[in-house]
């Protein structure tokens, strides 16, 4: 090999690092991260607060339907079908909350895993340059990576930083 060769080689190999690689496990990710921690709180809070409003209303016409019940032998025939007409009325109103809720709860679910999964990734970008890596792949438990060496997996500070910058944007 001539100098010229090898001065090439050198300068080549000098100048062109290798890529710096590493994954994250979105799994463990998004399970520890205190902003999905407080969002899946909140989110529980609101169907608790859903299924008691859906409880209340299903116990007050169940009361409704046993009151027609006692009463229905004193009624006259047009009061039986009001009456019957009002209850029809109301399981139909309860069962439109009910799918109302169900919709609720989907878009509920559906914004608070993209609000933080955007964020999450804004902030893995932002790591990303900060470390100096040219990759960052997501993994979930168990799956894509079957090894890798120390130090390619990256998920413990990724969520020390992500918690602490949690803490401090509270």
């Amino acid at each position: 090999m001539t100098l010229l060769a090898l001065v090439g080689c050198i300068t080549l190999y000098l100048t062109h690092r290798p890529p710096r690689i590493a994954y994250v496990n979105s799994t463990r990710l998004l399970s520890d991260f205190q902003g999905m921690v407080e969002a899946r709180r909140t989110y529980h809070r609101q169907q608790q607060e859903w299924q008691r409003n859906f409880d209340t209303l299903q116990a007050e016409t169940a009361r409704s339907i046993q009151e027609y019940r006692k009463k229905r032998p004193s009624l006259t025939s047009a009061q039986r079908v009001e009456s019957e007409t009002a209850l029809r009325v109301r399981q139909k109103q309860l069962g439109e909350y009910q799918l109302a809720i169900q919709g609720q709860d989907r878009e509920a679910q559906e914004k608070l895993t993209r609000t933080v999964v955007d964020s999450t990734n804004a902030f893995l970008k932002q790591y990303g340059q900060q470390h100096n890596y040219d990759l960052i792949f997501l993994t979930a438990e168990g799956d894509n990576i079957a090894y890798s060496k120390n130090g390619f997996d990256i998920t413990v500070p990724v969520l020390v930083e992500l918690n602490a910058q949690q803490s401090t944007n509270k």
